[in-house]
């Protein structure tokens, strides 16, 4: 009996070894580069057809996919989705993913693992610098990196990268205000807390 079983799994094997398994290995088929006379051109490997649309490439306007305003003509200034108040709340929650760990939950580049960056620490956003920068900067610093800081193309798609943007110049713009556009109430009690 155990004579019979392992003739029968040696046969099995051998078979295995010698015989086709996965007939569409083998089927008949054209490889790359192959002729095929079927065709005007004798080309196996067949053109594009015109108007295709990749499946990863994205459905939106080359200013929404990039950041950028034509080939040359730099960043788009504003943030060219529409947004709600919800969104901004997303890109705040997509920020603090993403961001905060090196850049600071308030943006001003102060963070644990900030201060193990002795090479190139990541950069306070509320610098006059960065605070004139376009939308489209941020937008394309998210989305392809710059200097140490890899690039976030794959964790956030294109509207989540638009969302971080607004919201990180909301966070700009509000540790920036002047207390005069504050609303009374709230001058008064920073007022409040600046007197000795």
């Amino acid at each position: 009996m155990k004579r019979s079983l392992l003739l029968a799994c040696a046969a099995v094997l051998l078979c295995a070894g010698v015989c086709n398994v996965d007939p569409m290995r083998d089927q008949p088929k054209y490889e790359a580069y192959e002729e095929n006379p079927f065709f005007e051109d004798h080309r196996a490997m067949r053109p594009w057809v015109v108007g295709a649309v990749a499946r990863e490439e994205a459905l939106v306007s080359p200013e929404v996919a990039t950041g950028m305003v034509g080939a040359d003509a730099g960043p788009v200034a504003e943030v060219p989705i529409p947004l709600t108040r919800a969104d901004l709340e997303r890109g705040r929650e997509k920020y603090e993913i993403f961001c905060a760990a090196c850049h600071g939950v308030l943006g001003d580049g102060n963070s644990v693992p900030a201060g193990k960056m002795s090479l190139r620490p990541p950069p306070s956003l509320h610098t006059d610098t960065l605070r004139a920068r376009p939308a489209g900067h941020f937008y394309a610093v998210i989305a392809r990196g710059f200097g140490m800081m890899p690039n976030y193309a794959r964790q956030l798609p294109i509207a989540e990268r638009w969302r971080v943007v607004a919201y990180l110049q909301a966070l700009q713009q509000s540790q920036h205000v002047p207390l005069k556009q504050a609303p009374p109430d709230v001058r008064e009690e920073l007022k409040k807390k600046e007197a000795p």
